[in-house]
């Protein structure tokens, strides 16, 4: 999915995808990583937005360029009106409160 230059990184297009939850006392801290399995795009950035009670994490590719990867880490606190926690536009849902991280 296009955005501006940056096409979103799409759950379903991404290698070793890995949620950790890191703390959960007093707030809930998680890391997020994995290898987008685009050979010709790499990460630029990422950015999180809230969506009613959900965060989610859009990770923005660009075609590849020297100093950036395909790979990433991405560690972020979960604010306490957050239930859960989505990837990519199409929200795939990857942590919910409560629960933890869900396959």
């Amino acid at each position: 999915m296009a955005f501006g230059k940056a096409t979103l990184l799409e759950y379903k297009d991404v290698q070793f995808f890995k949620v950790q939850q890191m703390r959960c006392s007093p707030n809930v801290s998680l890391q997020v990583s994995g290898l987008a399995f685009h050979s010709s795009l790499v990460v630029e950035s990422i950015e999180t937005r809230i969506d009613h009670g959900c965060m989610v994490v859009l990770v923005n590719l660009v075609p590849a360029r020297s100093g950036l990867k395909g790979n990433f880490t991405f560690d972020f606190d979960v604010p306490k009106e957050v239930n859960s926690v989505c990837f990519g536009p199409t929200k795939h849902v990857i942590w919910q409160r409560g629960i933890g991280p869900v396959e």
